[in-house]
Parts: C-alpha cells; structure tokens; sequence
C-alpha cells in the first residue's frame, strides 16, 4: 500500500466530516466479508462519500474504490466474493441451522432430530457446512448490528424508538487465506532436531508468528478507525486452539519429544496473542471495541481467549445467553474477562442469498451490543454531545438486566437490555448534569421505571419450522416494512 502524505490525511478527514453526518455511528463489521446487496442491508451500507469507483484511489487513504469497506485476503474493495463458495448450496444446509434452532428450543420432532443426528455424522456434509458457514457469517453478524435481532423481541413490523437510530454498516473481510500480502499466515519451517539453535528457531518464530498477527490486526484496525466508532469482531482463538497450534509447530520441530518447555511456550503464545491485541487497541481509544466471548464454554479468567480477553475502558467482551432464562451451553464466560451477555441462541438474521436464518453462537452476541452501542453514540451525538466509548460501555453495563446465573460469569452479572440503556441515555441528556451523583440518580430512577426483558416461548418467534426457509420477496415477518426507511 502506497504511503499516505499528511495532506493526503488531512483532506481525507475533511470530507469525511462534510459527507457524513456526525450523528451517524458506523459499525465495521471485520469477518468473513458480508453482502451488503442483501436487501436487509442495503440502505444502511456504509458509503465512503469521499470515494469514488473509477480504478483510482480517489481520497488519497491508500485504497482504491474502497466505497463500503475492503478486503485484506485479497487487497481489494470486493469484500464479499460468491464466487469463492460452490454454490448454490443445497437446501439441507439452511435445514439443518433450523432444526438446530429447535433442538435448542426443545420443540424438534423426532423426525427431524434423526435427520439431523445423520447430517452431523455425515462427514462429506459438515465439510461443505464448514464453507456454507464461512458464506453465512458475516452476512448474520452484519444483520444483527444493524438491529435485525432487536425487532425479534418485539411485534414484527411494529414501531419502537430504536427505528430512529440507524448504523451505517461497514464490511472488512479478515478471515481467509491468502498466500500474499499481509494477510498470509507464516509457515514454519523446522531445523535438524539435533540442530543446538532448534528451540530459540522455534522461539524465533513464534515471536514472529505473533509480529505478523499483530500486522494483520493494526492494518484492519487502522482502515476500519477511519470511518467507523465500532469494530465488531466477531472470531477468536480459544485455550485449545492456541495450544494446539504451538503443539503443531513443537511437532514438527521436535518429533516424538515431550517436554515442560512446551506448556511455557504454549502459555507465553497465549498471553502474546492479548498482549498484541491490546496494543493494538490502545492506538485507537476512540474506537469501541466489541468482541465475542467464543464458544468453547470456557472460563476465560483461567483459560484466555483471543482476542475478547484484552483488557481495556473501550472493549467489550460478550457472551450468549438462552434469551434471558440461562447462559448458552456453549458460551465463554469470566468474571473478569466477559463484560456482558446477549441473546446467542438461535438468533435469527440476514443470510446470502437474501434470506433469514436462525445461528447460535456468542457471533450472533456480539453485533447486538454493537448495534445498541451505536444507539447511544446516536443519542449523544444527536444531543451535541460527544461520548467517550468507556462511557458507553458504562451505561451498556449499568442497564443489563441482572441475573444470578450470570453474577459470576461476567463483569455486569447480566443481560444487554437496549431499551433500559436508550431511556437511561435519553434521560441523562435531558438533565444536562453529567456529574457521578446525577447519574446513579437517574440511573436508579429508570432502573425502576424500565423492567426486565422476558423472553416469551420460542422468543416470540410465531413461525412453523418451514417458514425460516422463504426467500426475502414471501417476507412473512414484515422486515422490508421495518427497514422501508432506510
């Protein structure tokens, strides 16, 4: 990528500041790469107004007709690439997240369990599922940010005062492989076993290994803090799969060999992979940060995950719960390490090609507290007000809804609840008083006045098993009527 001059710079942010509205919030959502042709997502697109598509890099930031967002794997503006899947995908694979979805409901028939018992043992399937996944998932995140899950909790079709408040959605695509540029991963590369600088070539690498994802991860962070005030990130490396991949590379070096050796380079990779993250996070406090908790049902105080157990006043780590009755089976948690929860269990959103599907997963988490994020940088901007993003993750904190199966698995000891956080906003500007005092004044006020969200049966979801299988134009839940204005 070309230096960028100073004036390059400095013009770049003013017509940003000119084009864009400062009350808008924009959501980068760094992933697989999302379609923003869906027609969900097409109106809150983010658009680069300072860009124009001509093959020039026409805003002097370095990349060429970056009009809604860009991508790392293959350096350019094409961030969500069809072509790359082998489509169409058979029915079967939208089936199988459905009747997943009510498996975890407890409302599947026996039928349908068997059926999907077959397809999990299928081999040949969980492969392409494995691709179908990769296809889906930025696409769902993306729907979920721009608010698709909020109006599941609530009559579809029907206004709420969050309608007001809409995300720009920008896609970054992270996650791929590539042989170059920044995002090709390193390979290693062992000496002679019996070679006396085996162990410090070993070492050697993995800090090099770490310097490259720290690379990566500046380059996407960096390209996304020009536009966006969120960055959703909704991946991660568990305990296991840090562990695992040192012992791949101690494997090939050292074949056959056991050592305590490899449990301290194992721990000292782990504890790298944050210390990169939260350096990298630390160059940019303007930013929120909000990462999934992942799914390995892990306690993340003990067993790190990357890169949602960084510390910092502008990340948030988030984990899944059964709507507001448990937390997901399979969701992380940490006392110190989680900050919230959201509901991650069959959540339904936008999906290629043009349809909604039902996904489980602290992925599907993540873009909730994203998006309600984004409602509040609205509020505040909207009321002349610039927010810190610590103070935001503040507020998301101070107005979850409490639940004693949560009181130890993460910082708040609860549930997002949007609508508690937008009143709390709202009445806080309306005081214009700003001070520790006013604040758990009012606080304690709405607190009172807004109660906890209940999940009603199947989280109001009033479908029969085949209707999460239309395509957009049949709209049997009205979301064209609920996005018509954007």
């Amino acid at each position: 990528m070309k230096n960028v001059t100073l004036l390059n710079k400095i013009v770049l942010t003013l017509l940003v500041l000119i084009l864009c509205p400062l009350h808008a919030a924009t959501i980068a959502i760094m992933d697989t790469g999302a379609d923003l042709d869906h027609p969900l997502l097409r109106k809150v697109r983010f658009v680069n107004g300072a860009e124009v598509v001509n093959g020039q890099d026409s805003d002097g930031n370095g990349y060429i007709d970056d009009i809604s967002g860009w991508n790392l794997i293959t350096e350019a503006a094409d961030s969500f690439i069809p072509a790359n899947f082998p489509l169409p995908f058979h029915e079967d694979f939208y089936r199988y997240y459905e009747i997943r979805r009510k498996r975890s409901l407890k409302i599947s028939t026996e039928e349908e369990d068997e059926w999907y018992k077959i397809k999990r043992k299928d081999d040949e399937f969980q492969e392409v599922r494995s691709q179908f996944r990769r296809y889906i998932h930025a696409t769902h995140v993306a729907g979920l940010a721009s608010g698709l899950s909020f109006h599941w909790g609530h009559s579809p079709g029907q206004y709420h005062e969050a309608d007001i408040y809409k995300p720009d959605i920008l896609t970054f695509t992270y996650l791929g492989d590539t042989e170059t540029g920044v995002g090709a991963e390193l390979n290693f590369k062992p000496l002679s076993p019996q070679d006396p600088k085996a162990l410090d070539h070993l070492k050697d690498f993995i800090q090099k290994y770490l310097a490259w994802q720290k690379r990566k991860l500046s380059y996407a962070v960096t390209y996304n803090a020009q536009f966006a005030h969120i960055i959703n990130s909704s991946f991660g490396i568990s305990t296991k799969s840090a562990n695992k991949m040192v012992k791949g590379w101690w494997d090939e070096q050292f074949p056959g060999e056991e050592s305590a050796l490899l449990t301290q380079l194992q721990d000292d990779f782990r504890a790298g992979l944050l210390r990169i993250t939260k350096e990298v996070v630390d160059q940019h406090p303007k930013v929120l940060f909000v990462f999934s908790a992942g799914n390995t049902d892990d306690n993340t105080t003990l067993d790190t995950h990357y890169p949602s157990g960084v510390k910092c006043d502008h990340c948030i780590s988030v984990g899944a719960s059964l709507g507001t009755f448990d937390k997901a089976s399979f969701s992380n948690y940490g006392k110190s390490t989680v900050t919230l929860f959201a509901p991650g269990v069959a959540i339904p959103s936008s999906v290629p090609p043009g349809r909604i599907l039902p996904v489980n997963g602290t992925s599907q988490a993540a873009p909730q507290v994203s998006h309600a994020a984004a409602v509040l940088f609205q509020q505040f901007t909207e009321g002349g007000h610039f927010v810190r993003m610590s103070t935001l993750k503040r507020i998301l904190m101070d107005t979850v809804d409490i639940k004693i199966f949560l009181t130890d698995k993460c910082e708040s000891g609860g549930i997002l609840n949007l609508v508690r956080a937008m009143e709390f906003t709202k009445q806080l500007l309306k005081s214009r008083n700003f001070s520790a005092q006013n604040y758990q004044r009012i606080l304690s006020r709405v607190k009172a006045q807004i109660p906890d969200q209940v999940a009603p049966n199947e989280y109001n979801i009033p479908l029969k098993s085949q209707d999460f299988f239309y395509p957009l134009e049949a709209d049997p839940l009205n979301f064209s009527a609920i996005f018509a204005t954007r």
